[in-house]
């Protein structure tokens, strides 16, 4: 459901005109790829969520949010803990016809500096420019105006820049190349975790509300 919360962000972000290559949210994607002599190994990348195997695994898209020269920048999210019913503040009056959703999401950015144009006296500064216009970006909050959930408020709060430390990126198989190389001037990276509020409608929640079709003939043939 968090997704629906960063899907309702995106044009908030992308709309900034800064951000070069924007992945949504992302989910860990194992898969097993043969080296020399018939050796297995397993490897996992951020891969946006809504990609299907085919595209991910044999169209390579597996790759496409890992840092690499050509991109002047990164950013996609991934869930630290999903939304969980939580008694709303007090100041908060709601009626019996909303539901008050808690959970948390990470913010991951990489920059390539040259390519945004940042000089060498900005390397410094221009990481924190760059996660505090993120911040700014989503400080007001956001209405979902369609789907399924339409009506829902949504809000990104309690913004934290994480300590700049390579283990932002450790759950993920980057070779030492990526690792070495792009974790290095001239490039900065960072990551900001968030606290996420939804406000839904109770209607949206209901099993009126499922829009189902008809069984799937792939599915239902054993």
């Amino acid at each position: 459901m968090i997704a629906t919360a960063i899907s309702a962000a995106s044009t908030a972000l992308t709309g900034l005109g800064v951000v070069d290559r924007y992945g949504g949210l992302c989910i860990p994607v194992t898969f097993t790829q043969e080296v020399d002599q018939g050796r297995l190994t397993r490897k996992v990348f951020p891969v946006r969520e809504g990609v299907n195997a085919d595209t991910c695994y044999n169209k390579g898209k597996y790759e496409d949010l890992v840092p690499a020269d050509h991109y002047k920048n990164l950013v996609y999210w991934e869930e630290l803990a999903g939304m969980a019913e939580a008694t709303p503040p007090s100041s908060l009056k709601l009626s019996r016809s909303y539901v008050y959703l808690r959970g948390s999401a990470r913010m991951v950015y990489w920059l390539n500096l040259p390519k945004m144009g940042a000089s060498n006296d900005a390397y410094r500064t221009i990481g924190d420019q760059f996660a505090w216009a993120m911040i700014e970006a989503l400080r007001d909050g956001f209405n979902v105006a369609s789907g399924a959930f339409t009506g829902t408020q949504v809000r990104f709060d309690s913004a934290r820049q994480n300590p700049r430390d390579v283990s932002i990126f450790s759950k993920y198989s980057y070779d030492a190349e990526t690792v070495g190389k792009y974790v290095l001037y001239p490039y900065d990276f960072g990551a900001i975790d968030f606290e996420v509020t939804m406000i839904v409608p109770r209607r949206c929640v209901s099993a009126n509300a499922l829009a189902l079709g008809a069984e799937l003939e792939c599915v239902t043939e054993w």
